[in-house]
């Protein structure tokens, strides 16, 4: 009997220890993902120049408005994984929305924020389905900030949107080194850190490709990644876009999160 309340106690402890790590590190994946929009916030904020025109002037500003609107969408998310119970996982909000929109509203801000060329490429102006917008945002914003980091430098990163009819296919891709077949395996495993090279110096803290996992399951889709030598890597995302909540579970989806 003794044994067994003990090992009661020492289960419940690392359960606890447990639940308390996945919380954190997910707090750690919003601060990861906060740092993109509010640099670009920073970057319009110091072009603001009204000597340029009143037309600049008021497009930097919107840039500028547009991103901190971001940085103010992933801090709700912040505070809301502070309250994350065991077995409570993560919301999903759906709505109908052009899933283009979402990839012009990256290209924009990406095009602004980095060196590179950003190139996008739809074939069409609108693609209707029902989506949780901000995560498919997310998911896009991450696939670039690793192309800049780790693509070769000064060459063109590309995004592309794709109507496979039940489906959109979402795909970035960039020119350099390519991740090796070993590192593929397990690169969207929760806080992955990489060892690989980083041509550009540039920090990664390896925590931001789970996210893009538990985003395709959350809309029945899922992730391709090719990478080699004579072709570049590209990161891809498939997401269902049924055209009515009838086609899902419900208004939102739990995902859970799993140690």
């Amino acid at each position: 009997k003794y044994s067994i309340e003990n090992a009661m106690l020492y289960s419940g402890i690392a359960f606890n220890e447990s639940i308390q790590e996945v919380r954190q590190k997910f707090i750690a994946l919003i601060a990861h993902d906060m740092r993109n929009p509010i640099s670009a916030a920073l970057f319009a904020m110091k072009m603001m120049k009204y000597e340029e025109g009143e037309e600049r002037f008021e497009l930097v500003r919107n840039m500028a408005v547009n991103s901190l609107n971001r940085s103010v969408e992933l801090i709700e998310d912040l505070l809301d994984s502070i309250t994350l119970e065991a077995g409570e996982g993560m919301t999903f909000n759906f709505s109908r929305q052009n899933i283009v929109e979402c990839m012009r509203a990256v290209h924009h801000e990406a095009a602004e924020s980095y060196s590179n060329e950003i190139i996008l490429t739809c074939q069409k102006s609108e693609i209707l389905g029902v989506f949780d917008g901000t995560m498919v945002r997310r998911v896009i914003e991450n696939f670039v900030s690793n192309a800049i980091k780790y693509g070769e430098e000064n060459t063109p990163v590309t995004l592309s949107c794709i109507d496979r009819g039940e489906e959109v296919e979402l795909s970035v891709h960039n020119l350099g080194n390519p991740i090796p077949p070993e590192r593929q395996e397990r690169i969207f495993s929760f806080l992955n850190t990489t060892h690989g090279s980083n041509p550009r110096g540039l920090k990664s803290r390896g925590i931001g490709l789970s996210l893009v996992k538990a985003v395709a399951e959350a809309h029945g889709g899922e992730l391709r990644l090719q990478s080699n030598e004579s072709e570049g890597t590209t990161f891809s995302i498939s997401l269902k876009k049924p055209v009515s909540y009838t086609h899902l579970r419900a208004h939102e989806t739990v995902l859970e999160l799993v140690c």
